[in-house]
């Protein structure tokens, strides 16, 4: 027996009785920049929630479950902190993942 079509529904959710649940693993591919080691980038995120009625649901979402503390991007450019040398410093940047937090959703439509 098929799910009538839900479109507040996301693709990997998992709906019984009104509940709905995810889990999600995002990896990016292995990179290096100049003279380093591969690296790897792996986040897992989970979401779970519970449709009370066609106008009213509520989910609690995870990200980063996992905790880790990995780097989102990494840049490598020369660059110059107050102190350093004119010509600057030729070195690696990166934007880490975020660390883990949880968010709550209590949507109601009218």
């Amino acid at each position: 027996m098929s799910q009538p079509k839900d479109e507040s529904k996301r693709e990997n959710e998992k709906v019984y009785k009104g509940c709905r649940n995810s889990l999600n693993a995002n990896g990016f591919f292995a990179h290096a920049l100049v003279g380093q080691d591969l690296c790897i980038t792996a986040c897992v995120n989970a979401r779970v929630g519970y449709k009370f009625s066609p106008k009213l649901r509520l989910s609690v979402e995870v990200y980063n479950l996992t905790n880790r503390r990995d780097s989102a991007i990494d840049y490598a450019y020369e660059s110059r902190l107050p102190g350093e040398a004119a010509e600057g410093k030729f070195d690696v940047h990166f934007h880490p993942i975020e660390s883990r937090s949880i968010r709550a959703n209590l949507i109601a439509n009218f």
